[in-house]
C-alpha cells in the first residue's frame, strides 16, 4: 500500500490483480474505493506514489510496471518490461524524476521519465527485495 498526502488517497494492491484507491477523510478510510485500477496480468506486488503526488507506480508478479497519472488514474508510462522476474519493490527519487524498481531476477533498474528510458541497471547475487533513494541521487538496494 502507499499513501498520497497531496490527495489524501491510499492505494492498495491485491492478489486479485487490482489496485484500489481509497479516499482518507479525517484519518478514516472511506469505505468504497474512489477508483479501481484493472489491467495487471499478475498479483500486484508493490504500489508507490511519487513524492509530488502526481504518479502512482504499480509493479506485479509478471514483471510489469505501469505508472499512472493520479489526476484520473490513466496509464502514463507503460511497457516497462525489462525485468525477467516479479517486481519486489518500487521507490521514487525525492524530486519524482526517477523510479527505481527491484526484482527477483537479481536486478534493480532506475527509470528516467524525463527521457522515457531506463538509465541504470544493477545486478545482485540473489533476488533484490528492497530499494530506495536516500538523498535524491544515492541508491540503496538489498
Amino acid at each position: 500500500l502507499s499513501y498520497n498526502d497531496a490527495t489524501k488517497e491510499l492505494a492498495v494492491g491485491g492478489d486479485d490483480k487490482l489496485v484500489r484507491v481509497y479516499t482518507v477523510k479525517g484519518g478514516d478510510l472511506v469505505k468504497n474505493p474512489k477508483t479501481t485500477i484493472k489491467g495487471h496480468r499478475g498479483v500486484v506486488k508493490k504500489v508507490a506514489y511519487s513524492p509530488d503526488g502526481k504518479f502512482l507506480a504499480v509493479g506485479d508478479k509478471f514483471r510489469e510496471i505501469i505508472v499512472y497519472d493520479t489526476s484520473d488514474y490513466s496509464p502514463k508510462y507503460t511497457e516497462l518490461l525489462f525485468h525477467s522476474g516479479a517486481v519486489t519493490d518500487l521507490s521514487w527519487s525525492s524530486d519524482s524524476a526517477y523510479l527505481v524498481s527491484s526484482s527477483l531476477d537479481k536486478t534493480s533498474i532506475v527509470w528516467d521519465f524525463a527521457n522515457g528510458k531506463h538509465i541504470k541497471e544493477n545486478t545482485h547475487y540473489q533476488g533484490v527485495r528492497g530499494t530506495c533513494f536516500i538523498d535524491g541521487k544515492t541508491l540503496l538496494t538489498a
